[in-house]
């Protein structure tokens, strides 16, 4: 039970408890920290001569939890009431910048006092703990985050406790700041380049710049205004930009550096020859196979008799054109190959005859 008292008044607090074997241990704070109070009873008399909340805990051998507060408020002059004050108007919600004050109100009838308290403050017990030095129809005060408060209103009659209401707070202005290092990056011509980004800041806005050809002027890409850039670039070599901006400060990075690639293709062979051709036994013949392909094109020779066709590499045959002198009838295949894969072309018969 909370109520308001004069200086020097006395007032009873009470708790009444189930179980057996019960120990009470009352605890006391004027807003800064709890104290013991001496006495092992549900009912405890004081005479505060400040604003004091207490509050029980009640325990036996299998446990024990705490009371809700009650908060004595100390006031100058003489009380009286003829009932209990009410609540006409409740605290609304409210949404406040960090750093901000926030001011709620709630009209009560028959009030002496107030009491307005908050979810977790400094007293760190219970889900609601009083505000220091907010006594007031009136709270201002700056909740470094979101909270819920609530008053208690008060008189020589007794207490009313408003509704819970709910102070969002939004987080303030933070600079921006780019946490994605620039670097270097390849593409194939007619591919998009894709740059995504990191980086902290609140409500932060982008302009993304590129100069094509690299070294020329840094213009400002139209589409450009997201975290994550997307561009075609035409150039052979291209340096891209950022700058990260809002209401307190401007950061912009270094600069990213893109270079074309030439696109790897598999191998496609264009011509063979000669066709199947016959020798004599100790003669040689020659087979030339051609490939094109726009990276460097690696060869691969194989022979294989013909009545097995297990295949065979050719030692030291990874050129386009090799020379055999087989001494019975071979078949021969030839396999061309990029870094992007392998195509494999059967190549003529070589026949053998006896002189």
């Amino acid at each position: 039970m909370s109520r308001s008292i004069t200086a020097g008044d006395q007032v009873t607090l009470s708790v009444t408890a189930t179980g057996s074997d019960l120990t009470y241990q009352w605890w006391s704070s004027i807003g800064i920290e709890w104290s013991r109070v001496d006495g092992n009873s549900p009912q405890l008399t004081v005479a505060p001569s400040v604003t004091t909340y207490y509050y029980v805990n009640v325990s036996n051998a299998c446990g024990g939890g705490d009371s809700n507060y009650a908060v004595i408020t100390v006031v100058s002059g003489v009380l009286s009431c003829t009932a209990p004050p009410s609540i006409a108007q409740h605290p609304l919600p409210a949404t406040i910048v960090a750093g901000s004050m926030v001011n709620l109100s709630v009209d009560a009838t028959e009030a002496s006092a107030y009491q307005w308290f908050q979810s977790g403050n400094r007293l760190e017990r219970g889900a609601l703990t009083p505000i220091t030095g907010q006594t007031g129809p009136t709270l201002s005060f700056a909740p470094p985050v979101s909270t819920s408060v609530m008053v208690r209103v008060s008189n020589a009659c007794g207490s009313v406790d408003s509704a819970l209401v709910l102070i969002t707070v939004l987080p303030g202005c933070q600079p921006p700041d780019l946490l994605t290092p620039t670097g270097t990056l390849t593409y194939y011509p007619g591919d998009a380049v894709t740059i995504p980004v990191s980086y902290t800041g609140t409500n932060v806005q982008f302009q993304w710049y590129k100069s094509e050809p690299a070294g020329a002027p840094l213009q400002p890409l139209a589409g450009g205004i997201t975290a994550t850039l997307v561009d075609y670039p035409t150039a052979d070599e291209v340096f891209y930009q950022l700058t990260m901006w809002n209401e307190c400060g401007q950061v912009t990075s270094a600069l990213w550096t893109g270079y074309s690639q030439t696109r790897c293709i598999i191998p496609t062979f264009s011509s063979l020859a000669p066709m199947d051709q016959t020798i004599t036994l100790g003669q040689s013949a020659t087979i030339t196979a051609t490939a094109t392909a726009n990276t460097p094109i690696t060869y691969q020779w194989y022979e294989a008799w013909l009545n097995t066709l297990f295949w065979s590499p050719i030692p030291n045959s990874n050129i386009s054109s090799i020379t055999v002198s087989p001494t019975q009838d071979m078949w021969y295949r030839v396999q061309a190959s990029t870094d992007c894969g392998t195509n494999t072309l059967d190549a003529p018969i070589v026949r053998v005859v006896q002189p």
